[in-house]
This record gives C-alpha cells, sequence and structure tokens, in this order.
C-alpha cells in the first residue's frame, strides 16, 4: 500500500497532496468560476445576474488532516487561517 497521505475531494475521487504541493508552488490559490446568464436563449429568472464564484483551494479540507474515529466514520478537520483569507478576499 502506497504510504503517500491522500485526502477526498467533494466527488469523492482521491486527490494526492502532491497536487496541493504544487497548486502551492505556483501560487494557484483562487479557484474563480464566473457563471453567466445567457437570457433570452436560456430561460432564467434572473436575467441580468452574472455570478462569480470565488474558492480556496490551499486550505480548509485541502490540509488533508483527517484520522478513522471507527472502522465506519473518519473525522476530517478545516483549518482556514486569517493569511489565507486575507488573501482570498481580493478575488472575491
Amino acid at each position: 500500500m502506497d504510504a503517500t497521505p491522500r485526502i477526498l475531494d467533494a466527488a469523492g475521487a482521491l486527490l494526492a497532496i502532491e497536487e496541493i504541493a504544487i497548486r502551492k508552488s505556483l501560487g494557484l490559490f483562487a479557484n474563480v468560476w464566473p457563471c453567466v446568464a445567457y437570457a433570452p436563449f436560456v430561460p432564467t429568472r434572473h436575467a441580468g445576474i452574472d455570478v462569480v464564484v470565488v474558492r480556496e483551494n490551499e486550505e480548509d479540507l485541502y490540509r488533508g488532516i483527517e484520522h478513522r474515529q471507527t472502522d465506519e466514520v473518519t473525522q476530517c478537520l478545516k483549518l482556514i487561517s486569517c493569511p489565507g483569507c486575507e488573501r482570498i478576499v481580493p478575488h472575491a
């Protein structure tokens, strides 16, 4: 079995810690997703509103701090630092 620590993403796929190390080394801490309303081509309630989702992707669950409590329960700690929050705020 591989001894490399691993974490789970929201879809349940395994992500290696190396991927997070690459994000940190390249400074890819902000995941920015613009969402555009395509009215009138796509029916929508709010035609004049576009949304931008900004997600921090180095901290929080990406820290990979997990431990198994029982055979059926694994606990994952969500750690968010003040510098991490201050760094992402200009993008939000």
